[in-house]
């Protein structure tokens, strides 16, 4: 899907009790010396794919936290 993957999550005090979570990556689609790039390999597709992992990762952080476990 991609090469020179660097994610980074940061974890803040939002000051009120609660907690801020941040995760962020830089990446290269592995088409990149491609132009146009194949179908769903394109900068979007890629983008749109690591949101949606970050969502559920950040979503599934949150419930476990909020349930104490």
């Amino acid at each position: 899907m991609a090469s020179d993957y660097f994610p980074v999550i940061s974890v803040k005090d939002a000051g009120d009790g609660t907690t801020i979570v941040e995760w962020s990556a830089h990446f290269r689609r592995l088409a990149y010396s491609i132009d146009p790039p194949p179908p769903g390999q394109d900068d979007k597709s890629m983008t749109d794919f690591y949101n949606g992992i970050y969502k559920s990762g950040l979503e599934s952080l949150k419930r476990v936290v909020e349930s104490g476990q």
